[in-house]
């Protein structure tokens, strides 16, 4: 009788507290590091250009409502960036329809 009232309690809490949900969860993140090249505050979008060896590239990534940006341990916010701002940025695919989503940009000094 004991384990029954457990369950339909834990059960109940549930449905009461409902836990975060992470957009990437379940996703395999990546790390670049880069520098802002663009900024889109209206479509939440910034370019981030990296090197990769000897070859210089640059991705799009979505910012969304749960992206973490920080610049010297406080957070700010989108309109805080600027280009050229050394940026490193953990991100994930969210493809087929997502693409690529920012999980979290950190403004860094080198």
């Amino acid at each position: 009788m004991n384990k029954i009232i457990a369950a339909v309690m834990l059960l109940a809490a549930a449905f009461v507290f409902p836990a975060y949900c992470d957009e990437s969860s379940g996703k395999q993140t990546m790390m670049i590091k880069g520098q802002i090249g663009m900024i889109d505050w209206v479509g939440d979008r910034v370019s981030v250009k990296f090197q990769d060896g000897l070859t210089r590239d640059e991705i799009v990534l979505t910012v969304h409502d749960s992206t973490r940006i920080t610049k010297g341990g406080n957070q700010i916010k989108l309109f805080d960036l600027h280009p050229f701002d050394s940026v490193k940025v953990e991100y994930y695919d969210d493809s087929p329809t997502g693409g690529l989503k920012a999980k979290s940009i950190n403004v860094i000094s080198w």
